[in-house]
């Protein structure tokens, strides 16, 4: 009796098709631009994973994305700034008695940014007042 070929035929077909749409959904355009990136994160290059695999990994690159997107709103706060690095801007911040940490809520980091801006424009006034001594507080929590 021979076997019928019908039940299995496409199977490699949709397992491609899968693997290019995963591909695409990590914003990657080849299957070695795929097995790189796996190295790169630690992750195993096989092509033959699991949709909890799939999923984990376009996880990670929303994760990367946010990471990205909360770097780069750190940089345009530190620039705001007149600073160039946040090695600068956490010098800045401990010297004014402020957190040193660049996760600062928006509020606070206008708050700074007001702050700076008036220490740049009257460098020889002491940040002791009132108003900054309450963002102080606000700051270190």
């Amino acid at each position: 009796m021979r076997r019928k070929k019908g039940r299995h035929r496409g199977t490699a077909s949709r397992a491609n098709n899968d693997l290019t749409a995963h591909i695409a959904s990590l914003d990657l355009g080849t299957v070695e631009e795929y097995r790189s990136w796996c190295h790169a994160h630690g992750l195993t290059a096989a092509l033959n994973k699991g949709w909890q695999e799939r999923r984990q990994e376009r996880q990670l690159v929303e994760r990367d994305r946010v990471k990205a997107g909360v770097e780069k709103e750190q940089m345009e706060h530190v620039e705001a700034l007149g600073l160039e690095t946040v090695e600068a801007y956490q010098t800045w911040c401990r010297e004014q008695g402020l957190s040193d940490s660049v996760n600062k809520g928006a509020g606070v980091c206008r708050a700074v940014q007001n702050m700076r801006c008036r220490a740049v424009q009257h460098p020889r006034t002491e940040c002791r007042g009132e108003q900054h001594a309450s963002l102080r507080r606000f700051v270190r929590g």
